[in-house]
């Protein structure tokens, strides 16, 4: 199993209902050229695994290899659900990987690149915890 000291937050940058699918994601990232979809899960009306957690990510440039990537789908509206299925996530792989709330953080304050990824706030995302 690989070492994980991070988890990353991201949305999916569409509110658009056709894109609430891990499938749907996954072709927009193949089309990039990547091997997988970037994210080893999504988080919209379900809760969807994407790449195996046993393989670094492709969700955030320079902390693939040591993060676990999900996103929620939207762009400006997010769910109560979302969130609480997030805190549920949350909560397995603290005890998975031995992490604490201290090791989640949002793509936008760990990329290397500006991005406005995720737009919704740390506090938003751990509210449920």
């Amino acid at each position: 199993m690989r070492i994980i000291n991070s988890i990353i937050l991201h949305h999916t940058g569409t509110d658009a209902l056709f894109a609430d699918n891990i499938n749907v994601i996954k072709s927009w990232h193949l089309q990039k050229g990547w091997r997988d979809v970037g994210y080893h899960f999504h988080i919209g009306r379900k809760l969807a695994i994407g790449r195996p957690i046993n393989l670094a990510g492709a969700h955030c440039r320079g902390r693939n290899h040591y993060s676990v990537g999900i996103a929620l789908h939207g762009l400006e509206h997010f769910t109560e659900f979302q969130f609480k299925e997030l805190a549920k996530l949350l909560n397995m792989l603290f005890v998975i990987f031995d992490l604490d709330k201290s090791n989640v953080h949002l793509h936008k304050e760990v990329a290397n690149n500006p991005t406005e990824c995720p737009n919704f706030t740390l506090e938003q995302a751990l509210q449920y915890l």
